[in-house]
């Protein structure tokens, strides 16, 4: 396969990888506001961390993959649907470190924004001295 058929394949995967995740959203997530609503309730069902909910699901698909990989070419989906629902995982799974990271970045600004407000400003070392005030008497004529 030539470079620009292959990049037609990739425009090609990657919007039915597109609608393959509005479809899923639609499906699953039941949040519009939240795009791993469903891999945090199941999460939360068996005590696991939302990656790795979506890295059981993915894992599925995976082994579809692999199976086919190994000659196994009768299966119940197309192997090019199970490809394409493991490039949503993973994508899934970025959108998740991508927020993770976001948050914690928040969370670290918000808990050194509050540092500042909070701290007592420094205490001086050096001796107060008292303002020099000029009198008169300092500008009267030099003696030599």
């Amino acid at each position: 396969m030539n470079r620009a058929t292959m990049q037609k394949v990739m425009y090609e995967v990657f919007n039915e990888c597109d609608a393959l995740r509005q479809a899923g959203q639609q499906e699953y997530a039941h949040d519009e506001g939240n795009a791993f609503a469903n891999f945090e309730r199941v999460g939360e069902q068996l005590l696991l961390d939302r990656k790795q909910v979506l890295l059981v699901y993915a894992q599925k698909h995976y082994d579809g993959v692999a199976s086919f990989v190994a000659g196994h070419t009768s299966q119940r989906e197309d192997v090019r649907g199970r490809i394409n629902d493991l490039i949503v995982y993973l994508c899934l799974l970025r959108g998740m470190i991508e927020e993770e990271q976001h948050v914690a970045m928040m969370e670290s600004a918000a808990i050194a924004r509050q540092a500042v407000q909070t701290q007592a400003p420094p205490a001086t070392t050096e001796p107060e001295v008292a303002p020099f005030i000029a009198t008169p008497q300092d500008f009267g004529p030099r003696r030599v």
